[in-house]
């Protein structure tokens, strides 16, 4: 997959990763909200971010969301990532592409070449 790492300052919202098939913006959460119904927000997602990665979708690029809560992983395809911070943990489930309970398990490799898979 070829991951490098990115870091700009000249480019506000830039995801994380850069990979032979896209982008991946990364994020994690220490622990899930004590009550079902609150959302699980996400610190540091901000508006720049969302909106870079609506753009590049726009003109046709890949752009992923990793999110890790306590330990489980989510994987999200824009649109959808820009929902995420309002989304309780059940409608997170719901709406990513993938969810497990390890990264290893996740299936990383297969799910950015396109196949969908939760577990």
């Amino acid at each position: 997959l070829d991951p490098q790492a990115v870091e700009s300052a000249v480019s506000p919202g830039m995801p994380d990763i850069n990979w032979v098939g896209g982008w991946i913006e990364l994020k994690c959460v220490a622990e899930y909200p004590k009550r079902a119904e609150t959302p699980v927000r996400i610190p540091h997602y901000t508006p720049q971010q969302k909106s870079w990665a609506l753009r590049r979708e726009a003109a046709g690029g890949k752009v992923h969301l990793l999110v890790k809560v306590d330990s489980d992983w989510y994987l999200f395809r824009t649109p959808e990532s820009v929902q995420v911070g309002e989304l309780t943990a059940q409608q997170m489930k719901v709406r990513c592409i993938a969810h497990a309970r390890s990264l290893t398990s996740l299936g990383l490799p297969a799910l950015l070449h396109g196949s969908r898979a939760q577990s």
